[in-house]
């Protein structure tokens, strides 16, 4: 009977053939000795190719200039450049974080942070929309109007943003703020104030002395 030597010749083959997809890595102790150890490898590591995008940024509708920048795993920043312009990297998914430029397009200079996936030989286009108000504000004292004014508007307690009493609306990321105002010398607090998303509108500012 041959069927002991055939399966024998085929597990001898099967074993050729593992070993050939097996690399040999040295492995040192710390006595200098060194040992030897198979790893099994998958072959080589994809190459995942050049890919690139193209990321525009609106604010009501309208396209605004927007600093982009693409994070590494560290949150560092590993590459950027501007809106409307192709930006080359690998293929396979990126973090990216935009912020609007020009003040005049948003006064608070806004970021977005998002994932994007980014096809091999593709140019992917990437759209994001930031949200506004647009708010003219007014000094109050007494109950009138002082124009021209400098206020500083914050938002979690850090000035986001500077504008004047009675200047042309401005727009802003909607939400709630405080204000402060500098009159006479004097820099007092106002809070409350609130900005409504999609809307232009006059804010009251009234200061106390």
């Amino acid at each position: 009977m041959r069927f002991p030597l055939v399966l024998s010749l085929f597990g001898i083959m099967a074993c050729s053939s593992w070993l050939q997809s097996a690399t040999y890595a040295p492995v040192s102790e710390s006595s200098g000795t060194e040992l030897g150890a198979f790893v099994i490898s998958d072959g080589p590591a994809r190459d995942t190719g050049s890919a690139s995008m193209n990321v525009r940024a609106l604010v009501a509708g309208q396209v605004v200039a927007a600093r982009i920048r693409v994070l590494d795993e560290t949150g560092k920043i590993a590459s950027e450049g501007e809106s409307g312009t192709t930006i080359a990297l690998r293929a396979g998914s990126h973090k990216i974080e935009l912020q609007i430029s020009d003040a005049a397009s948003l006064a608070d200079t806004p970021k977005q942070t998002r994932e994007v996936f980014l096809e091999s030989g593709k140019t992917t286009q990437v759209e994001a929309t930031f949200p506004w108000a647009k708010v003219t504000l007014n000094v109050l004292v007494g109950g009138r109007s002082q124009n021209g004014i400098p206020v500083k508007l914050l938002r979690n307690g850090a000035v986001v943003a500077e504008m004047k009493s009675g200047a042309k609306p401005a727009a802003i990321t909607p939400g709630k703020y405080e204000a402060d105002v500098l009159m006479k010398g004097t820099t007092i607090r106002v809070k409350g104030l609130l900005f409504p998303e999609g809307a232009t509108q006059t804010v009251p500012v009234r200061v106390q002395f």
